[in-house]
C-alpha cells in the first residue's frame, strides 16, 4: 500500500529477466533492445537499476555461443544504446538545471551521510541509516551553500570522509549491511525499523516467515534448474546487485524487494518438481493402507495408540505437536490476562489458608468440593504461592481435559483424534484464561475415568484390566472431590459403560464381579479426601457448604434466565466485557444473539448424541466405537446441568467443549452408515467443517475471538493489562483507574498493617454481596482473614441470619471497593440484604483512605493506634 518506488523497480527488474530468457530462445535485436529500454527504465526508478548492464546484459549476451562473437557484440552494443536514449533525456536536464553533474538524482550522494557515522557503525542499529546524523552534523556545520545537487555532493563527501577515517570498522559494518538486507542479522529489530518507513509490522512478522520458507524452496529450485541444464544467470544476478546495493548504502528489506519475485520462482520450480513425486509416494501409501473408520490401536481400546512403536508412530506424534501448537500458542497471553478478582482470587488464597491450618465449610466458605484447594495446597508448598504457579496449575488441568478428548477421539484414527483435541482447546482456553478452577480439574479427572474405565474394557490380560478399573474409579471418585455436582455425569457414563455386562461376561465365561469389584474400590479411594474433609468440618458444615449453599441458597443470586435474552447480555461480566469488544472484523451475530442460538445448539447436539448412540447400538450392537463414543455421549449429556443453570459463554462453553468436539465423530459414524461408499477422510472433512461452520456462526466472539485476543496478547500487538503487585505477589486488572486505586491502597496498607492483624474485604454498601476482590486477601497474607465469607456470595454473605456484621466488629482492617458498581443481573443478586454490617463500619471504623474518587477505600478500626496525617494520605 506504500507508494515507494520498489514496487514499480521490482516489476522492470522482473521484466528484464523475462526479455533475457526470452533473447536466449530467440536472440532477435528487437529483444536486445528491449532489455536495454527496460534496464533504463529500472535505472530511472531506482539508480541502481544500472547494474542489471553489467551484471546481467553484458555476460548474458556475450557468452551466448550460438551467436558468432560479433552478432553478440552488435545485441550488446543496441541494447546499450537503447538505455541511453532512454535515460538521456532526464540526464540533460539535470545538466541544464544544476550547477554540478547529476547523471540520475541526488538521493544516492545524500545517503552517504544518513549510513556513515557513529550511531550506524556501531551499536544496535549497525549496518542500518540514521536521519539524525545529518542533522547533527547541520547544527555543527550550518547549512551548506548552493543548490540541490551541490548540498547533496557536500553530505556525499561527510559521508565518505567519515568512512576513510573508520576504514577499520567498514569491514564489520558491511558484513552488517548484508546480514541485514538478507534477514541473517537482527531479522526482528529489522522489522521493527522498516516500520519507521511505514511498513506494517504484522505484515513484516508474516513476510519474514514466508522469506525464510521460499529461501529453503529456492535453494532447491536452483539444483533443480542445474540438473536440467537451465541457465539460471538472470535469477541470481538479483542476488548480486541487492548485495551489492546494500554495500554501497545501508541494510534495509525494502532493497530486497527485486529478489522476491526470484524466490517465488525458484521455490515454483522447486515445488514443480518435488511435488508430484510427494503426491505420487502419498497416494500410494494411502491406497496401499485400508481405510478404516476405527483404528483398534487406540489406547482406550487396549492398544498402545501407535506412540511407542511401528512405522506410523509419527502420525501419533504430529498429531500431539499440531495439538500442542494449538494449545500453547496464546499462552504467554494467558499468563497476561486479567483474572477474576474473585474467582481467581480464592484460588490464591483459600488453599494459602489451608496451610496456615484453617480448613473449607468451616473457618471459610467454599462452594462444592475442597480436592481442588487440598491439591492446590500441595502444589504452593512446593512451589510457592504466585500468580504463576497457580495459573501454571490451570494450564495443567486444561491439558488434561484436552488430551482426554485425544485419547478418546484416537478410536476414529490419528486425525480425527487430533481435531477433536483442537477444538476442545478452543473451548477450554478461552473462558476463564488459566484460572485453576475446580471444574476444569474435575472435567480432566473425569474424562480420564472414562479413558481408564474404556482401556479396562479392551486390555485382554485380566490382571492389567482389574488395574484399569481400580484406576478408572479412583479417577472418578477423586473428580467428586473437586466437584460433586459432576457426579450426574459420572453416574450417566459409567451405568453405560456398565450395564449389562454380568450377562453378557457370564454368556462368555468372564467373571464381571471383578471389575464393579475393582472400580468401587477405587472409587473409594478416590473419595478418601472428601471423606476426611467430612470428617474433619463436620457432616452438617460438609453438606451445607458443598450442597445447600451452592444449589438452594445461592442459586437465586446467581441463575441466568432460561433461554437467555435475545436482545441483551444477561450475564454481568460479559455485559461488562462487550462494552469494550475484542478485535474481530468477520461478519458475525451480535453477542446477545450469539448466546441465544448457542444455549437451545448446546442442549439439542448433547440430546443429539445420546439419541444417535442408542439407535446405532440398537442396530449395530455395542461395538467398542459405539461403547467409547457412548460413554463420551451420556458424560456430555450428565454435565449438561452445568449450562442450564447459569447460561452466560464461560458455562455453555464447559458443557460444549465435550459434546461440539466429539460430534465430530458422531458424524462419521452416521455418515459411514449413511453414505458407505465415502471415503473416511471425506467424512472427516465433512463433518469438521460441519462444526466448525457452526462454531463461526453461534460461538465465534467467545472462542476464536479471544484465542485471537490471547494470541495476539503474547506476541505485543496488544497493550498488556494493569499489573498490581505486592512483595512479589501481583495481579493482572482490566481496569486502569481500578489498579492505581488498587496499588496506592496496598502501599498505604502495606506501611502501616501490623502481621496478625485481621482483614475483611467486601464492596463498598455491605446489604449487597454480589461480588468481592477476594484477591487482596492473596496480597495480604500476614493478615488474618475476620470472616468466613472472603468469598462474597448473594444470598450467603448478605442473608438475614449471616454472622458478618459481629465479624466485622472483630476486624482491625476493611478494605472497600465499588470495582463493581455497575453490576446487573437478572436475579437476587440486585436484593438488599440487611444494613447492620454498613452500621458497624460508620460506628466503629475510621476512614485511612480513597482512592480514585472512592474506587478503593481503607478503614481501620478508631480504637486503633492513631495513624499519623503522612501514613494515612492517599
Amino acid at each position: 500500500s506504500l507508494v515507494y518506488p520498489e514496487g514499480l523497480f521490482t516489476l522492470l527488474t522482473t521484466s528484464v529477466i523475462v526479455l533475457a530468457y526470452r533473447w536466449r530462445d530467440r536472440p532477435h535485436l528487437g529483444v536486445a533492445a528491449a532489455i536495454g529500454v527496460v534496464i533504463g527504465l529500472a535505472a530511472l526508478t531506482r539508480g541502481e537499476g544500472l547494474l542489471l548492464g553489467p551484471l546481467l546484459a553484458m555476460p548474458w549476451m556475450l557468452r551466448h555461443r550460438p551467436l558468432t562473437l560479433a552478432r553478440r557484440w552488435q545485441h550488446l552494443v543496441l541494447a546499450g544504446l537503447a538505455c541511453v536514449l532512454v535515460i538521456a533525456p532526464w540526464t540533460a536536464r539535470n545538466l541544464t538545471s544544476f550547477n554540478v553533474a547529476v547523471p540520475l538524482s541526488t538521493n544516492g550522494n545524500e545517503l552517504f551521510v544518513y549510513a556513515n557515522c557513529d550511531t550506524v557503525y556501531s551499536g544496535p542499529n549497525i549496518g542500518h541509516w540514521d536521519f539524525f546524523c545529518q542533522e547533527r552534523l547541520r547544527a555543527t556545520l550550518g547549512e551548506p551553500a548552493g543548490d540541490e545537487a551541490e548540498k547533496s555532493v557536500f553530505w556525499r563527501r561527510q559521508g565518505l570522509d567519515y568512512a576513510r577515517e573508520h576504514l577499520g570498522e567498514v569491514p564489520k559494518v558491511a558484513a552488517a549491511r548484508l546480514g541485514r538486507v538478507w534477514d541473517v542479522f537482527r531479522p526482528l529489530q529489522n522489522i521493527q525499523l522498516v516500520s519507521i518507513e511505514g511498513r506494517d509490522q504484522t505484515a513484516g512478522r508474516l513476510g519474514l516467515g514466508m522469506y525464510y520458507g521460499l529461501i529453503v524452496a529456492s535453494a532447491v529450485g536452483v539444483v533443480s534448474l542445474r540438473r536440467r541444464r537451465v541457465p539460471v544467470a538472470p535469477l541470481l544476478v538479483q542476488f548480486a546487485a541487492v548485495s551489492l546495493t546494500a554495500l554501497y548504502a545501508y541494510g534495509t528489506t525494502r532493497f530486497r524487494a527485486p529478489v522476491e519475485p526470484v524466490l517465488c520462482v525458484l521455490a515454483g520450480v522447486a515445488g514443480a518438481a518435488t511435488l508430484p513425486r510427494l503426491v505420487e509416494r502419498v497416494q500410494r501409501r494411502w491406497r496401499e493402507r485400508p481405510q478404516t473408520l476405527h483404528d483398534g490401536t487406540a489406547f482406550v481400546l487396549g492398544g498402545r495408540g501407535g506412540l511407542l512403536r511401528g512405522s506410523d508412530a509419527w502420525r501419533t506424534w504430529l498429531g500431539i505437536a499440531l495439538v500442542a501448537v494449538v494449545s500453547f500458542a496464546p499462552v504467554r497471553g494467558l499468563y497476561l490476562m486479567t483474572g477474576g478478582t474473585m474467582e481467581e482470587g480464592f484460588m490464591l488464597a483459600f488453599p494459602e489458608r489451608i496451610l496456615a491450618g484453617d480448613l473449607p465449610n468451616r473457618d471459610f466458605l467454599h462452594l462444592y468440593g475442597p480436592g481442588s484447594l487440598y491439591l492446590l495446597a500441595g502444589w504452593y508448598w512446593l512451589f510457592g504461592v504466585t500468580l504463576e504457579v497457580e495459573r501454571t496449575f490451570g494450564l495443567l488441568q486444561h491439558l488434561g481435559i484436552i488430551a482426554a478428548m485425544f485419547a478418546l477421539g484416537r478410536v476414529w484414527g490419528r486425525a480425527a483424534a487430533t481435531v477433536i483435541a483442537m477444538f476442545t482447546a478452543l473451548f477450554v482456553l478461552t473462558q476463564i484464561g488459566l484460572s485453576a478452577m475446580a471444574w476444569n480439574g474435575a472435567l480432566a479427572l473425569g474424562l480420564w475415568s472414562l479413558v481408564a474405565a474404556l482401556r479396562a474394557r479392551h486390555v485382554s490380560d485380566e490382571r492389567s484390566a482389574r488395574r484399569w478399573w481400580a484406576t478408572a474409579g479412583a479417577l472418578a471418585g477423586l473428580s467428586l472431590t473437586f466437584r460433586p455436582d459432576l457426579g450426574v455425569a459420572i453416574v450417566a457414563a459409567w451405568v453405560f459403560l456398565l450395564w449389562g455386562t454380568r450377562w453378557r461376561d457370564a454368556l462368555s465365561g468372564r467373571r464381571s464381579d471383578a471389575a464393579w469389584a475393582r472400580a468401587s474400590l477405587g472409587a473409594v479411594i478416590g473419595l478418601t479426601p472428601l471423606t476426611v474433609h467430612v470428617a474433619l468440618v463436620g457432616p452438617v458444615r460438609a453438606v451445607e457448604g458443598m450442597f445447600i449453599d451452592p444449589v438452594l441458597r445461592l442459586r437465586a443470586g446467581r441463575a441466568l434466565p432460561r433461554p437467555p435474552s435475545w436482545n441483551r447480555l444477561d450475564g454481568a461480566f460479559q455485559a461488562i466485557a462487550e462494552g469494550v469488544p475484542p478485535w474481530w472484523r468477520l461478519p458475525h451475530l451480535p453477542a446477545p444473539q450469539a448466546i441465544f442460538l448457542w444455549f437451545f445448539a448446546m442442549i439439542g447436539i448433547s440430546l443429539a448424541l445420546v439419541a444417535v448412540i442408542m439407535v446405532l447400538i440398537r442396530r449395530h450392537g455395542r461395538t467398542p466405537a459405539l461403547v467409547t463414543l457412548g460413554a463420551v455421549a451420556w458424560f456430555a449429556l450428565g454435565i449438561l446441568p452445568q449450562g442450564l443453570q447459569r447460561p452466560d459463554s464461560t458455562h455453555l462453553a464447559w458443557v460444549s467443549c465435550v459434546s461440539w468436539p466429539i460430534a465430530i465423530v458422531a458424524l462419521m459414524e452416521l455418515g459411514s452408515r449413511r453414505l458407505p461408499r465415502w471415503d473416511v477422510r471425506a467424512l472427516l472433512g465433512v463433518a469438521i467443517v460441519a462444526m466448525t461452520l457452526l462454531t463461526l456462526v453461534l460461538a465465534p466472539l467467545f472462542t476464536f475471538r479471544h484465542y485471537l485476543l490471547y494470541v495476539r496478547l503474547g506476541a505485543g500487538q496488544v497493550p498488556a493489562p494493569f499489573e498490581i503487585e505486592r512483595n512479589g505477589r501481583r495481579f493482572f486488572f482490566g481496569d486502569a483507574d481500578a489498579a492505581r486505586a488498587s496499588q496506592a491502597m496496598i502501599e498505604t496498607l502495606d506501611a502501616l498493617l501490623v502481621p496478625g492483624e485481621r482483614l475483611i474485604v467486601g464492596p463498598e454498601d455491605l446489604r449487597r454481596t454480589w461480588y468481592n476482590e477476594t484477591v487482596y486477601y492473596y496480597l495480604f497474607p500476614e493478615l488474618t482473614p475476620a470472616t468466613y465469607f472472603m468469598e462474597m456470595d448473594p444470598g450467603l454473605a448478605n442473608a438475614d441470619d449471616s454472622p458478618l456484621a459481629d465479624e466485622l466488629a472483630t476486624a482491625d482492617w476493611v478494605i472497600l471497593t465499588r470495582l463493581w458498581e455497575g453490576w446487573y443481573e437478572p436475579n437476587s443478586s440486585q436484593d438488599f440484604g440487611p444494613d447492620t454490617p454498613n452500621q458497624v463500619i460508620r460506628e466503629q471504623f475510621c476512614e485511612v483512605g480513597s482512592w480514585e474518587d472512592g474506587l478503593v477505600r481503607l478503614v481501620r478500626r478508631c480504637d486503633a493506634t492513631p495513624v499519623s496525617a503522612d501514613a494515612a494520605s492517599p
